[in-house]
């Protein structure tokens, strides 16, 4: 079996940078580690990526989320036959609404 590849979606960059910039704010050096943990949790995920639970499905689409470790932060993830696409990173206590965030299926 081949090892899924992984894709992260402009958004989700966008909130990982502010992740890592929050962090960075609060001490030196937080924000490295969090992007450490994040590189664990996509070892492990990469590995068994159909452990974390479907928080959203849209037609065939499911949307993942997974815990970063030792950080208050989860991660959403579509899952392909060959790739892990994440498509956004929410601080815990944050309300959301994965709709309001990114669109699953762009329908026109």
């Amino acid at each position: 079996m081949f090892g899924y590849k992984v894709f992260v979606q402009p958004q989700a960059e966008i909130d990982l940078l502010i992740a890592y910039q929050g962090l960075e704010d609060q001490w030196v050096g937080r924000g490295n580690d969090f992007f450490r943990s994040i590189d664990r949790w996509l070892e492990e995920t990469k590995e068994e990526p159909q452990k974390h639970p479907v928080v959203h499905q849209e037609y065939e689409t499911e949307v993942r989320q997974g815990f970063v470790p030792q950080f208050p932060y989860r991660i959403f993830y579509l899952l392909s036959d060959d790739a892990i696409v994440i498509m956004a990173c929410f601080k815990v206590s944050d309300r959301y609404e994965l709709e309001d965030h990114f669109k699953v299926n762009d329908r026109g």
